[in-house]
């Protein structure tokens, strides 16, 4: 109930239209919900920082709820499905995940800063490539607020200003 009014990303897609898989266009990005960490909360945030290079994580945050730990990271070549992606950084972290995690237009609820143990930038500062979608609480008889945010890089390869688009539904 409390996660109602809170903001949401999809990392793994953005949609053209409304969020459901059909309309999905996929972003290059998993996430992977672990659940129930309890007391080992701190230690698999260790571990997700500790191999965020070399596993193509992205993000590692703890969840609203903070009983779990989120973790984005880049699609493996390897894989040709996000449930593979998952299964595979599941085992290198050594942890279970939440396989309902897996469909394309899962939110990801937004977290406070103080939450984020890894934030890799770059991914705000790529080519068009990878589009974030973020939805917004409704307001005032909108259904829905989805903002896409495009990262570019600029010629100078200094950090580029965001461009965004919003659409209502």
């Amino acid at each position: 109930e409390a996660k109602k009014g809170l903001p949401a990303i999809t990392w793994q897609a953005s949609f053209s239209g409304t969020r459901s898989n059909n309309n999905a266009v996929p972003s290059g990005l998993f996430m992977l919900d672990i659940d129930h960490t309890d007391d080992k909360t701190q230690d698999i945030i260790n571990k997700c920082v500790g191999i965020a290079k070399d596993a193509g994580i992205v993000l590692v945050s703890r969840s609203i709820s903070g009983k779990g730990v989120r973790v984005v990271a880049e699609c493996s070549d390897k894989f040709d499905n996000i449930a593979d992606c998952q299964k595979d950084l599941a085992e290198k972290i050594g942890v279970e995940f939440d396989g309902a995690c897996k469909d394309f237009a899962r939110l990801s609820f937004c977290v406070p800063e103080s939450y984020i143990s890894y934030l890799d930038q770059s991914i705000f500062q790529r080519e068009p490539k990878t589009v974030y979608t973020i939805t917004t609480p409704a307001r005032a008889g909108k259904q829905t607020d989805i903002v896409e945010v495009y990262g570019e890089k600029s010629a100078t390869n200094s950090p580029s200003s965001e461009q965004a688009t919003q659409t209502d539904y």
